[in-house]
């Protein structure tokens, strides 16, 4: 039986791993930009029809009375966004939001290809547990943004970095669906975040599918071997 490629083994464990640690992004996506480039025959578009929480756009729940969620940048121009506490009328942001009681939300939307400038990354930060879910790409195009898969470089580099306050929703996920991913467009976005965040995505759905392709593959390898000295045993 011929070996299998160290690389593809490693492609394969990698996304693995990448399930059991339930997809946290804190890494360098352009790694997996990398992976998903050398395996793009792996249809990963699907994931927005099978998610609900596609349609929703990023969400903060409070889960603390009188939690206030920031946006902000440490030095230039804040990204422009803009924000709602009721789905109906929206604001553009310029202060703090406070969400008086546990079980209220503000949602927000935006029309920016990146949230990093002169080296510096725009950050939602908590005063008090909230929960975390809905589309991240309502920032990206607030009006079509359930069918966006596409990200530029550095676009939501470290967003979440060091939110202490976000949590997992019980069952509400944050979606990533960029299929096309370009680099640092994720990276360090949930780092420092010791609510443990989870992410369901394009690539934990791309992973299980490569996964899957690879055992296959070595199963198929595996029998036709078999069945060549077998063969070879006989004659």
């Amino acid at each position: 039986m011929r070996k299998p490629k160290l690389v593809s083994l490693f492609a394969a464990l990698l996304c693995a791993v990448s399930m059991l640690a339930g997809s946290h992004y804190d890494v360098h996506t352009d790694q997996l930009y990398a992976y998903q480039t050398k395996f793009a025959a792996a249809n990963v578009t699907w994931v927005n029809d099978l998610i609900p929480e596609t349609q929703m756009p990023l969400t903060f729940e409070a889960i603390e009375a009188g939690a206030t969620v920031t946006y902000a940048i440490t030095s230039g121009d804040l990204p422009t966004i803009k924000y709602s506490t009721d789905g109906i009328t929206w604001t553009t942001y310029t202060d703090p939001i406070t969400l008086a009681n546990a079980g209220d939300k503000v949602y927000f939307y935006g029309h920016n290809s990146t949230y990093r400038r002169n080296g510096q990354s725009a950050k939602f930060q908590c005063s008090a547990d909230c929960y975390l879910y809905g589309n991240i790409m309502s920032l990206v195009n607030e009006a079509d943004f359930s069918t966006q898969t596409a990200l530029g470089d550095y676009a939501f580099y470290g967003m979440f970095g060091s939110n202490t306050h976000i949590k997992n929703h019980p069952t509400l996920d944050i979606i990533l669906p960029a299929a096309t991913m370009h680099q640092y467009c994720y990276a360090y976005m949930f780092h420092g975040c010791t609510g443990h965040p989870c992410a369901r995505s394009a690539f934990y759905e791309f992973g299980a599918r490569l996964l899957q392709l690879y055992v296959r593959r070595l199963y198929r390898s595996d029998f036709h071997s078999r069945r060549s000295a077998a063969r070879d045993h006989h004659e």
